[in-house]
């Protein structure tokens, strides 16, 4: 069927280990690329080409997304995330105004928490917290005493957070996935659905994050295509008409 193809692919995986599912609806773009190693073989008299070796095929498997789904990090790591876990994090807060030697500020420390206060001009004090107040160690210069712009970084410790292991003995695990999209016709009418189904893809261990003011980061994720066991089949391509 011939057809015009301006979509995305949604993909669908399933760990092969436990048939966990992962969704994503919200691609970017989508590549499936198929490789294979040529050799050519020259004979006779000036070298001729006689012929094109081919073997050693490749498909690559890669999804952007344009929405950051954690779900990425227990593809790349092979671990799952743990809700509910104890975490300790450090909190800012900018903009506070001190007097005297008293900073007010509106978290709470954890006990133990070491406590950085910097003033307007970028010098580093010491603190220690009581009572909703952060009381400022040294001697604090005039020009900035009762003064604003004043900042705080200290630990607090939260028991919701989701948390990743990021074991250096594990790796992603294998999936099943299936590339989803939708063929048109000329007069924009939708007539066929197209599946890339891979039986056994591997994610590939490389996995970077690059975070930049004012640009929405999508993450990215690179599987290799491997034959299902007892097979020389990497998987199946699927058209299904919409029309008769």
């Amino acid at each position: 069927m011939n057809t015009i193809i301006f979509d995305v692919c949604d993909v669908v995986g399933r760990r092969l280990s436990d048939n966990k599912i992962v969704f994503t609806g919200t691609a970017q773009t989508t590549d499936i690329t198929s490789k294979v190693k040529e050799e050519k073989l020259y004979g006779g008299i000036g070298s001729q080409l006689v012929a094109v070796y081919q073997n050693e095929r490749d498909i690559e498997l890669k999804v952007q997304e344009v929405v950051f789904d954690t779900t990425y990090l227990e593809m790349a790591y092979g671990s799952d995330f743990v809700e509910g876990q104890t975490a300790i994090v450090w909190n800012k807060e900018n903009n506070l105004t001190i007097s005297g030697n008293a900073l007010p500020i509106q978290g709470t420390p954890m006990t133990g928490s070491l406590i950085a206060v910097i003033d307007q001009y970028g010098r580093r004090y010491t603190g220690t917290y009581a009572a909703g107040t952060i009381t400022v160690s040294g001697s604090i210069p005039p020009s900035v005493t009762n003064a604003g712009g004043w900042t705080a970084l200290y630990q607090i410790q939260t028991t919701t957070a989701n948390t990743l292991n990021l074991d250096a003995t594990k790796f992603g695990q294998n999936f099943a996935l299936e590339f989803h999209t939708i063929g048109h016709s000329v007069t924009n009418q939708v007539v066929a659905d197209y599946y890339f189904q891979f039986a056994n893809a591997q994610p590939q261990g490389n996995f970077a994050i690059t975070l930049q003011n004012g640009k929405a980061k999508a993450p990215e994720l690179t599987f290799t295509a491997l034959t299902a066991p007892g097979s020389n089949s990497f998987g199946t391509f699927v058209e299904v008409p919409r029309i008769s």
